[in-house]
């Protein structure tokens, strides 16, 4: 068994042991682990562990009023993805943008790190929903048309 398929068995209790309070509410009670239907910008990555997540926003007046997210990932993944979309929430685009990796990690509490990639992984995905939303933005055909 790899490192990764060890923590997608890892438990609230388990994890309680090496992880800060932080990590453990985002993992195991995260509040935005949903398909967003109302979602105005998307975006899809399979990870290099074979985990796949994908982010949901809702832009209105280029602020993120809503935000979610779908994985089949590990608790770390759990984590990273559900800071991320709770960070995102309230901010503008721009400031949406400079959420990174380290202030995902550092919100959480650090992530062991063996699954630090999770949160680099969170990071590129809000990157790439909110570049779909500035795409839509500037030609809104493409949605129609894929």
């Amino acid at each position: 068994m790899n490192i990764h398929e060890s923590h997608k068995n890892t438990g609230e209790e388990e994890a309680k042991n090496t992880c800060s309070p932080q990590i453990i509410r985002a993992a195991f009670h995260p509040r935005h682990r949903f398909e967003l239907l109302s979602a105005t910008a998307l975006s899809s990555l399979t990870g290099d562990c074979g985990d796949e997540t994908n982010i949901y926003l809702k832009i209105e007046d280029n602020i993120i009023t809503d935000a979610s997210f779908t994985t089949s990932g590990c608790f770390g993944q759990v984590a990273a993805a559900e800071m991320a979309v709770n960070m995102a929430i309230g901010k503008s685009v721009a400031e949406a943008f400079a959420i990174s990796a380290e202030e995902i990690d550092e919100e959480l509490g650090h992530l062991p790190p063996e699954l630090y990639h999770c949160c680099e992984d969170s990071a590129t995905l809000l990157s790439l929903a909110l570049r779909d939303y500035l795409s839509q933005k500037s030609a809104p055909w493409k949605r129609i048309y894929g």
